[in-house]
């Protein structure tokens, strides 16, 4: 259920930004062509993933590579500033976590203060402040305050806590 959301909520926010479109560049004509030639292998790369295979075995993670190139793709095909960022986000994503499950796989284990928390702790922050500024409550605001302010305080603090050791 949460997967969906996020798709819906990433449909919907890309539609609004759709409606007063900003050119960051305006991409070539041939670009679609090149666009068009990275397209070919995202859809058997993306399927690999779940059908074990000589794919499989020899890309180890076809998966993020098919993000990689269809990502890659549409930002080289379009400037529009929408798109830079949607595409743009996705990209980083597969870079990084390819990077990672590539220490993993190696035996080498990223530091122990930035695993699972480079990304978590400010989208926990963007998301309280998302919810503070819609319904008035305030991470680790009293208790009188209409909202579950508690929950608020213990995942912040716990976060701050793991920050730490």
């Amino acid at each position: 259920m949460v997967t969906i959301a996020g798709v819906v909520v990433i449909v919907w926010g890309y539609g609004i930004a759709r409606h007063k479109p900003m050119m960051l560049y305006t991409p070539p004509a041939w670009t679609r062509y090149v666009t068009a030639v990275l397209m070919l292998p995202v859809f058997p790369l993306f399927l690999a993933a779940y059908f074990p295979g000589r794919i499989k075995a020899a890309l180890q993670h076809p998966m993020l590579l098919s993000v990689m190139l269809w990502a890659l793709a549409h930002l080289i095909g379009s400037g529009m500033l929408a798109n830079v960022v949607l595409f743009g986000g996705f990209l980083a994503w597969a870079v990084v976590d390819r990077i990672s499950f590539r220490c993993v796989r190696s035996g080498r284990t990223p530091r122990r203060h930035l695993q699972g928390r480079t990304t978590a702790l400010p989208s926990w922050r963007v998301w309280c402040s998302i919810l503070s500024s819609n319904t008035g409550c305030t991470p680790g605001g009293s208790e009188s305050s209409r909202c579950r302010s508690s929950m608020f305080r213990r995942v912040t603090s716990s976060s701050a806590t793991d920050m730490r050791e």
